[in-house]
C-alpha cells in the first residue's frame, strides 16, 4: 500500500496527454514494484541468509503462503473492503437521521457515490500473479494451478464490483488492454530465469538453461501483439456504427472525438 501511494503521487508529476497513458505508467510500475517485492525479494533472502529452501519454513514452503496471503489480501479485501461497508453504515445512518452528520450537498453526494473501479492495480495484480507463478513454476508446480484460480476469482470479484459497488468509470482507450497484454513477453523470460534459480539450488546446470534462455530472448524481442485487431486507422469509415468503431479506439480522446482525431493524425502525416 506504501508503494502504489507513493507511486500514485509521482505519476501525478508526469506529464501524460490521455487518462490512458496514465493507468499505463501506474500499472506498468506497480506490476515492476509486486513483482521484485513477492518474487524477487522472497528469492533473494533465502538464498543469501538461510538457504533454506525445502525444509520447514523454506522458500518452498513461503512461496505456497505466498499464493494463499496474496488471494487473501488481493482478492478477498477487495470484495469485503471495510471501507465500503463503512461508507454504506455512514448511509444508512444518514437516511435514517438526517441530522447524523452535517454535510453540504456536495458531500452528500460524495458520500452516496461509490468508489472509482482502479482498472490499474487490476491489472498490476492478474499481471504479477502470473508473473510470480512462472518464476516459482519449475519449484512449485501447484503454484500454477493456485495462479489459475486466483485469476478466476479476481475475474468474477473484479466483475461484482464494477458492475454492483464501483462509480461509473472514466473512459479508456483500448490501447490500456494493448500494453497490459503485451506485458505478457515477459512471460517466458521470467520462467526462464525462474527454472535456472531452481537449478542452480539443485546443482543440476545444464546446457539445455542456456538454450531456454536463447529461445526467450528471441521471443521476448520478436513478439508482437495484436488482440485489438485492426487498430483505430481500419475503423474510420463514416458506415461504420460508432458503438463498434469506438472498441478498436487507442485513447479516451478517440473516444470523445472520434472526426477531430482522425483529422489532427491526418494534418500530422502530411508535416
Amino acid at each position: 500500500m506504501l508503494f502504489e501511494t507513493l507511486i500514485r503521487w509521482l505519476g501525478q508529476f508526469e506529464r501524460h496527454l490521455t487518462k490512458t497513458d496514465s493507468f499505463i505508467s501506474v500499472s506498468n510500475k506497480l506490476t515492476l514494484n509486486l513483482f521484485i517485492n513477492t518474487s524477487v525479494v522472497l528469492y533473494i533472502a533465502t538464498a543469501t541468509h538461510s538457504e533454506n529452501y525445502w525444509g520447514r519454513g523454506g522458500l518452498l514452503e513461503n512461496t505456497g503462503w505466498l499464493f494463499m496471503s496474496n488471494f487473501v489480501l488481493v482478492r478477498l479485501l477487495s470484495l469485503f473492503n471495510p471501507a465500503h461497508y463503512y461508507r454504506k453504515y455512514q448511509r444508512s445512518k444518514l437516511e435514517a437521521d438526517a441530522t447524523y452528520m452535517n454535510l453540504i450537498q456536495s458531500e452528500a453526494n460524495e458520500l452516496f457515490e461509490d468508489e472509482p473501479f482502479d482498472v490499474a492495480t487490476r491489472y498490476a495484480n492478474n499481471l504479477n500473479t502470473l508473473y510470480f507463478a512462472a518464476f516459482y513454476a519449475s519449484m512449485f508446480p501447484l503454484g500454477l494451478i493456485l495462479g489459475l484460480i486466483d485469476l478466476g476469482a479476481g475475474y468474477w470479484i473484479d466483475k461484482y464490483i464494477l458492475l454492483r459497488r464501483s462509480a461509473w468509470p472514466p473512459q479508456i482507450g483500448s490501447k490500456l488492454a494493448e500494453e497490459m497484454m503485451s506485458n505478457l513477453k515477459f512471460l517466458p523470460l521470467v520462467f526462464v530465469v525462474g527454472n535456472m534459480s531452481t537449478n542452480s539450488m539443485l546443482g543440476t546446470w545444464s546446457f539445455l538453461n542456456g538454450v531456454s534462455l536463447i529461445v526467450a530472448l528471441v521471443y521476448f524481442f520478436r513478439a508482437d501483439y495484436d488482440f485489438i485487431g485492426d487498430g483505430p486507422e481500419g475503423f474510420r469509415d463514416i458506415n461504420t456504427p460508432y458503438q463498434t468503431a469506438r472498441q478498436k479506439f487507442a485513447t479516451e480522446y478517440d473516444l470523445a472525438n472520434p472526426v477531430k482525431a482522425f483529422q489532427v493524425q491526418q494534418e500530422l502525416k502530411r508535416l
